[in-house]
């Protein structure tokens, strides 16, 4: 039972620090894609390698180490999503027919994005590909197992809810969401994997 309590304690101290780090890194706002990166990378570096030591020190190298990327990644992103919004601005002003049509239309593209922004950091931080090939997987991905990203959409739901009831409780959220999520999506990233190796 000691031993269970104290892996238990050092696990929820780590996701603490790691909340904090990925807080402090996301004060510039522009950094926001490349610090959660790496708070993922650190989730699976844990989740792979049977735990973290040092925490500090390995958040910094993959922040570091994927910086341009994931900064290019976000900038992507962000654009899309201001044209989706700035579409849904335009389209709430008409008055048309098609106005109803166009909206559903526009809300199904929106899903799709949330959908495939559910697997993006995942997919980057687990196969370490490129952007494109980033965008095209967690795509597909969202669609084949849209349970699972259902799931991971109600969870990020459930966080902002938490947060406005409770907000000390940011203090450990965001981390411990980022564990949860990413251990969804690492059940299918094996499944994947031995699919592919059982094809090969």
């Amino acid at each position: 039972m000691n031993s269970k309590l104290y892996i238990f304690v050092e696990g929820f101290s780590h996701l603490i620090i790691l909340n904090f780090l990925w807080i402090l890194s996301c004060i510039p706002i522009v950094t926001i894609f490349p610090a959660t990166s790496a708070m993922v990378s650190v989730i699976r570096h844990w989740k792979t390698q049977g735990g973290v030591t040092r925490i500090t020190h390995t958040y910094f190298k993959y922040f570091k180490n994927n910086f341009v990327q994931n900064f290019i990644l976000g900038v992507i992103w962000l654009i899309f999503a201001a044209i989706l919004s700035i579409d849904y601005f335009f389209l709430a002003q008409i008055s048309s027919n098609m106005k109803t049509v166009l909206i559903v239309c526009l809300l199904i593209v929106c899903l799709l994005f949330l959908a495939t922004s559910v697997f993006l950091f995942p997919v980057v931080t687990h196969y370490q590909v490129n952007i494109k090939y980033a965008i095209k997987n967690s795509f597909l991905l969202s669609i084949v197992y849209f349970p699972t990203t259902l799931i991971i959409l109600l969870n990020i739901a459930l966080l902002v809810v938490i947060l406005y009831i409770a907000p000390l409780t940011g203090l450990i959220a965001f981390s411990l969401l980022a564990f949860v999520n990413y251990s969804l999506c690492h059940s299918i990233f094996q499944r994947v994997d031995r699919l592919n190796n059982f094809s090969s």
